[in-house]
């Protein structure tokens, strides 16, 4: 795999590398991704998340922007239409 990064980003991989931190870049990008990883599983960050959501869905509800199912059959069909779209991305 190769990645860009902006300057400052690869300027601080070459420094934590010439300084003995990290034995190589990929060691430091890997353990950047770690912690990424460790912090996006953080209850503190999944609430965030979740607030996030919550406030989208309150303004989409605010602006009318929303449907009304009325029977099983259309609920079925709308989270099957939000499944296929989810995993198209």
């Amino acid at each position: 795999m190769t990645i860009e990064l902006p300057a400052e980003l690869e300027n601080l991989v070459r420094e934590k590398v010439e300084a003995g931190v990290y034995a190589s870049e990929a060691e430091m990008v890997s353990s950047a991704l770690e912690l990424l990883a460790l912090h996006d599983s953080s209850p503190e960050f999944r609430l965030r998340m979740l607030d996030a959501a919550l406030a989208e869905g309150e303004a989409d509800l605010r602006a009318g922007r929303y449907v009304t199912l009325s029977s099983k059959e259309e609920i079925g069909a709308f989270f099957k239409d939000i499944t296929r779209r989810a995993m198209n991305k």
